[in-house]
């Protein structure tokens, strides 16, 4: 369904809608976000003719459709085109609650990835902004995200998106302490049965609480400036 309407800074100011999932070419969009991520994870995840870096295949991206955890960005007055999705982001609201205290509730989003040609316009932070509120309305006090970076050198992408990040509000799980919020993955891991690390790696986890009064301008319908 509809979450809001924002209107997108730039050139041209053109609104978009985030939906929870709708018509969409899942092909399409798993190959939208395996080019993003080849270029995020360059050097990071093995990329070869052996061993071919895919961050999603559309069955994938169909299992997160079908789960209410995908939320997809597009032009306003093309919600119902199935070519139009110029991002996305997914939500999760399954993950480990060990070590919360009472009365709060983590919930994480991640997978976010823009189109190359709508990149710059804004819309990753209205992918994180709808991201957060979907982990609110499902009564999440504080939203989760992951980076995995190279352990002993820095790549150009990954350190963009970690100062992003620090921006929007995150900080490392444990305030302070970045070792004690990462964890150190050596080179040849197999992560997720799939993905092979080409390079030692540090998988850090970063916090932001939110808030209701934040993101009550987000109620569906309403129009966002960003």
């Amino acid at each position: 369904g509809l979450l809001f309407m924002a209107s997108t800074v730039g050139a041209v100011r053109s609104a978009v809608r985030v939906t929870l999932g709708g018509a969409v070419d899942v092909a399409a969009l798993a190959a939208m976000i395996n080019r993003v991520y080849k270029v995020g994870e360059k050097g990071i995840i093995t990329d070869s003719d052996e061993r071919p870096f895919r961050r999603m295949t559309p069955e994938d991206v169909q299992t997160l459709l079908d789960g209410g955890s995908l939320l997809l960005v597009r032009p306003h007055d093309e919600l119902d085109d199935p070519a139009a999705v110029l991002g996305c982001i997914k939500v999760d609201l399954r993950i480990s609650q060990q070590g919360v205290i009472a009365g709060e509730r983590v919930g994480e989003w991640g997978c976010l990835a823009v189109a190359e040609a709508a990149q710059g316009r804004g819309l990753a932070r209205i992918l994180v902004a709808a991201a957060e509120k979907q982990l609110l309305d499902a009564g999440c006090t504080i939203a989760e995200l992951e980076l995995l970076a190279p352990s002993k050198w820095k790549q150009a992408h990954k350190e963009r998106l970690r100062s992003w990040y620090q921006r929007l509000g995150y900080v490392l799980k444990v305030p302070g302490d970045y070792e004690a919020s990462t964890t150190r993955l050596p080179q040849g891991t197999l992560l997720l049965d799939r993905f092979e690390l080409a390079s030692e790696s540090d998988f850090t986890i970063y916090r932001r609480r939110i808030m209701v009064a934040e993101h009550a301008a987000s109620g569906t319908g309403s129009s966002l400036d960003w």
